[in-house]
């Protein structure tokens, strides 16, 4: 195994874990046993790459090398200690943080093994979308909740988004190693932004009732100022002044 292939391998590691420790709180949180808690974890980890393996006509990954299994059991016996110690009290940033470290992971994994099989771009950032997101929706679907990825959040968006950076980075002719890690924290960083902002995508309700748009009200319209006529003797409709009698004057009444 060559140098490229071993760090390649130890990224892939890294993000099985990061999904499988997601897997495992998610699951904790919906009460099943060891045995459930550990298949919530391995599909959530591989769940999205086996899909892709299968589309592409390839062995799964987790069936050609060992250490891929043995890094999600380690990670789910390591998640539940984690779990059990903080008793049940994780912070809610905890999981979302992992979970997306293992998106923008194998959302650039995914990525660089269908260029590699010989596959165009816009095939590799569809297997990538499908690579990170494929587990999280079939966990979702087994623990009847509905599924993160269409909540609104930018959650496809951003596999989508780490894809495209690393195939134009690739296109520039940037190192494989260096284009990969820019892309992982470049999504990485706009997901947690994402989440800390609040940036989501619209909902498309079709049984919420529409507002209907007010209508502009017209500015009002000052009263038209009269015009005296011309050669017209000008009236006043004033009241007189009374001199006061403070002056000393008097009104001669008639």
């Amino acid at each position: 195994m060559t140098t490229a292939e071993l760090i390649f391998f130890g990224v892939e590691c890294f993000g099985l874990a990061f999904f499988a420790i997601s897997g495992v709180v998610l699951a904790g949180r919906a009460q099943l046993d060891g045995f459930g808690v550990f298949v919530i974890a391995f599909i959530t980890a591989a769940g999205g790459g086996t899909v892709r393996d299968v589309i592409l006509n390839v062995p799964p990954f987790w069936t050609t090398n060992m250490g891929y299994f043995w890094s999600i059991a380690i990670a789910g016996v390591l998640g539940q200690i984690m779990v059990r110690v903080s008793k049940n009290r994780l912070p809610g940033w905890v999981a979302l943080s992992l979970d997306a470290a293992g998106l923008c992971v194998f959302s650039v994994t995914g990525c660089l093994k269908t260029l590699d099989l010989g596959w165009r771009w816009e095939i590799a950032i569809l297997m990538a979308i499908l690579t990170g997101v494929g587990g999280g929706l079939v966990r979702d679907t087994l623990l009847q909740v509905k599924p993160y990825v269409f909540r609104g959040e930018l959650y496809a968006i951003i596999s989508a988004f780490a894809a495209a950076l690393l195939v134009a980075q690739l296109a520039l002719d940037i190192p494989r190693f260096t284009a990969g890690a820019i892309a992982s924290f470049s999504a990485f960083i706009l997901r947690m932004l994402a989440w800390k902002k609040g940036w989501s995508l619209p909902v498309f309700d079709i049984d919420k009732p529409v507002r209907p748009i007010a209508k502009a009200q017209p500015l009002p319209v000052p009263p038209p100022v009269p015009v005296r006529p011309y050669g017209r003797k000008r009236t006043s409709s004033l009241v007189p002044i009374v001199p006061s009698r403070r002056l000393g004057l008097r009104m001669n009444h008639k």
